[in-house]
């Protein structure tokens, strides 16, 4: 490990941190999937870490592991944009059948994409092209979301700003498992552009955190009069 990856690998584990310890409470509970998705990332970015810390993990015993890791993070992220679209839906007079299509072509999408890549066995190179294909899933049904989103008279910015840092999040790690897939060569590449929009999405976030408490304390104060 150089010490340029170690500062990054810290840095952004101690943003994530940050942002968990501002979630917990309304906002949390308001938005449980992507508080959930934010955990999952942070448990499997430090299980990814204290692997690299062992030069032959990633070579060789861990790779498995990664793999699982990697899984969990796609399907909390999918998970976490579907709950968002439910959000954006919830005044919507149509909602059950809106969010039935969405659900079923998530179904067909996922299912047509565990059998068209299954090699006969289970192997870390299937579970990644697997993870790409719902990275750019999640990345779409985030275009879904912000489609309904515009479409609704009332304005939530938080929610727009939560969806927005996950779509950013989302479309780096498809490009990034692309560029993995490629050529190894732009495994570098591909590491920065995953590791770098991963950032902003958690700058996003916090941005959300700012308007959702400032939001909070303005209905507090009209209430109050």
């Amino acid at each position: 490990m150089n010490a340029a990856w170690i500062a990054t690998a810290v840095g952004g584990m101690s943003l994530q941190l940050v942002v968990i310890h501002r979630m917990r409470g309304g906002f949390g509970r308001r938005f449980g999937v992507v508080f959930f998705y934010l955990l999952v990332l942070f448990f499997t970015s430090v299980a990814d870490f204290a692997a690299a810390v062992d030069p032959n993990a990633w070579g060789g015993w861990y790779r498995p592991y990664f793999g699982v890791n990697n899984t969990a993070r796609h399907l909390a992220g999918l998970a976490a944009v579907i709950s968002l679209y439910f959000h954006a839906t919830a005044r919507h007079p149509t909602r059950r059948v809106l969010r039935f299509r969405v659900l079923l072509v998530v179904a067909i999408v996922v299912g047509a994409s565990l059998y068209a890549h299954y090699p006969g066995r289970m192997s870390w190179s299937y579970m990644a092209i697997v993870g790409r294909d719902m990275s750019f899933l999640t990345a779409l049904l985030n275009l879904v979301l912000w489609f309904a989103l515009i479409q609704t008279r009332k304005r939530e910015r938080v929610l727009f700003l939560v969806s927005g840092g996950l779509g950013l999040n989302m479309a780096g790690e498809a490009i990034a498992q692309s560029l993995f897939d490629l050529n190894p060569a732009l495994r570098p590449l591909g590491s920065a552009i995953a590791v770098g929009t991963h950032i902003l999405c958690l700058l996003i976030w916090l941005r959300a955190l700012k308007v959702y408490s400032l939001e909070q304390r303005a209905a507090a104060r009209a209430e109050a009069h």
